[in-house]
């Protein structure tokens, strides 16, 4: 089946009209996402996203398999979540969201409106300003916590630690643009930060992730830990991010950007996965594996200190880069 990013809009489009015909309490339906933004394809892989907005107080994920290259990820809204759309403006996540998105169905004007109140003033240096105050604030917070705090070395200290790494690239990138997926997140912060004339940025968020202590390429080795922890989490509840239908769309999105003309591409849709799979399984032989390469990235282990140290750096240069930006926008 050829993909592009055509097929992926009919997609998106046939669905949210089944939607609309099979459920009739969907008040509207629209499309975000990679398919929106014009760069969908990783790997000859995409997902399409879509929200479904109800007039009842219904939540919930669903992934929809349409081949091996292709899923439908679908979030469902009750219609409260939006009742003002001007503050989901100052939202990091959905204030982007909306202010991209494609509505497919909306006969009663519902998104009509909500997007119209979103995207008024969104584009503000005192929004945009909100938008990254949110981000970075949570980012400082979390190495106050370790500074305070002496954390204990291992999982869910690495997730926190990715956790902030990403707040804080999230706030450049909410600069000039939107937060960043996950895929695409190095792709993305590279172009963000040399955009900014700040391309320096760019290294600095390798080196906080440990990329400088490997390779040019990921090791082969890697890919096949990986994989098996993405095995064993299959099926876990509240893990739909890791679900089976995902896992081609990680795979062979990773492959393809390791055999990039910019290896290092891979470096945070790996490494962010697989903690996030660790954390929510408890196999001995699995974690020993993963823990001998995050402690070599100095994740874990007593490398971790290090990072720490970089990582109060780094957030010190963001936050001047931050304050030049908000002098020069005058807020």
């Amino acid at each position: 089946m050829r993909i592009d990013q055509e097929v992926l809009f009919n997609i998106a489009k046939s669905t949210a009209e089944e939607s609309a015909v099979d459920e009739p309490w969907v008040l509207a339906v629209y499309l975000t996402g990679s398919v929106v933004d014009g760069e969908p394809l990783i790997g000859g892989t995409a997902d399409v996203d879509l929200v479904i907005v109800h007039d009842e107080e219904m939540e919930g994920r669903e992934l929809r398999r349409i081949t091996e290259d292709v899923h439908l990820d679908i979030l469902q809204h009750p219609c409260s979540f939006y009742k003002d759309g001007r503050n989901l403006r100052i939202d990091p996540v959905w204030g982007h969201a909306l202010y991209r998105c494609q509505p497919l169905y909306d006969p009663k004007h519902f998104m009509n409106i909500i997007q119209a109140s979103v995207r008024g003033m969104y584009k503000d240096p005192e929004f945009a300003a909100q938008r990254v105050d949110v981000q970075l604030s949570k980012a400082r917070s979390t190495w106050l916590e370790f500074h305070n705090q002496a954390p204990e070395n291992g999982k869910n200290t690495s997730w926190k630690y990715l956790e902030a790494v990403k707040n804080c690239a999230n706030a450049v990138s909410c600069l000039n643009g939107g937060p960043l997926s996950t895929r695409s997140f190095m792709r993305q912060y590279q172009d963000s930060v040399n955009e900014i004339g700040a391309p320096g940025l760019y290294q600095g968020l390798l080196g906080l992730l440990g990329g400088f202590e490997v390779e040019e390429k990921l090791p082969a080795k890697w890919f096949d830990e990986w994989k098996e922890v993405f095995s064993a989490v299959d099926g876990v509840e509240g893990l739909e991010e890791l679900d089976h239908v995902r896992q081609p769309y990680y795979f062979r999105a990773v492959e393809a950007l390791t055999e990039s003309e910019e290896p290092s591409h891979a470096f945070w849709p790996m490494l962010y996965t697989w903690n996030m799979a660790i954390k929510n399984i408890n196999d001995e032989e699995l974690l020993k594996k993963w823990d001998a390469i995050f402690s070599k990235l100095g994740l874990t282990g007593p490398g971790f200190e290090n990072r720490l140290e970089g990582f109060d750096l780094y957030l010190d240069q963001v936050e001047a880069l931050v304050e030049d930006w908000k002098k020069y926008h005058g807020i």
